[in-house]
């Protein structure tokens, strides 16, 4: 194959590795605010049930944000037990590592192609970490918090970063994308 075939398969290799890198990072950031957001309502309904339940309960004007605050927070209470957030926390935290690490060997490759050169051996070191990514990739299932505002933001930053690196399907820019 010649070398500028392996460069676009090992660029596209480290571009997939990367992109699902930074989508997991923006996933791990999204599920970390509803989180958040559940435990705070959670909380601060349970600290004001005891204080101001029974006043507001008892005013006509006000018994009606008690019951949607209360509502609110039972409700987000549920969702977060069946959508098991922190659970998801600890999945994308996960896949994050595993997709860094790969990311990380696969720029390691290719900065080895445009510093010693291409062989044999750096081919066979790419397939071995591409069959890693490939085995990562199948672990991916459906992801409710990667919707697609999530995905282009993750491919927007992608090439902001990869410009800025100057790692392009075309090469390496000899001043990082300066």
């Amino acid at each position: 194959m010649p070398q500028n075939q392996r460069w676009t398969t090992r660029y596209t290799a480290f571009y997939d590795a990367y992109y699902h890198e930074t989508l997991a990072a923006f996933v791990v950031g999204r599920l970390q605010k509803i989180d958040l957001l559940i435990n705070l309502l959670v909380a601060i309904t349970a600290l004001a049930s005891a204080i101001s339940g029974a006043v507001l309960w008892n005013q006509a004007q006000w018994k009606w944000v008690w019951i949607s605050l209360a509502a609110t927070a039972a409700l987000g209470a549920i969702f977060h037990a069946i959508a098991r957030v922190g659970l998801h926390l600890q999945r994308q935290g996960e896949f994050r590592r595993d997709f860094s690490l790969i990311r990380s060997n696969l720029q390691i490759v290719l900065f080895k192609m445009t510093s010693d050169g291409d062989s044999e051996e750096l081919e066979s070191e790419f397939v071995e970490i591409r069959n890693k990514l490939a085995k990562y990739i199948s672990k991916l299932g459906p992801n409710i918090a990667a919707t697609p505002y999530l995905r282009e933001k993750a491919r927007r930053d992608l090439d902001n970063s990869l410009k800025k690196l100057g790692i392009t399907q075309q090469g390496m820019d000899e001043d990082g994308g300066n």
